[in-house]
């Protein structure tokens, strides 16, 4: 099955823009992983109870997957710490 497409929100943009390239080549691997499986991220509870977390190192990718649509979109990548606030 071919992978589904995936955007950036303007502030996911921002956010992989200001990685360093050792980190975002492991962010731009884990998101091939994500086009091809969108489902293996974790679901994530309360607030962001429609959204996955995707775990690379100690930085997770925060997305939405479209089924009808086959589109994943991007909202968050960051630190741990930091990306769910």
């Amino acid at each position: 099955m071919s992978p589904w497409t995936i955007e950036f929100v303007a502030s996911a943009a921002r956010d992989y823009a200001r990685l360093e390239a050792a980190l975002s080549s492991r962010i731009l691997k884990a998101l091939e992983a994500i086009a091809r499986e969108p489902l293996s991220g974790k679901p994530l509870q309360g607030p962001y109870r429609d959204l996955r977390s995707y775990r690379v190192g100690e930085h997770r990718i925060v997305y939405r997957a479209d089924a009808r649509a086959r589109l994943v979109v991007i909202y968050r990548i960051g630190h741990r710490r930091d990306v769910y606030r």
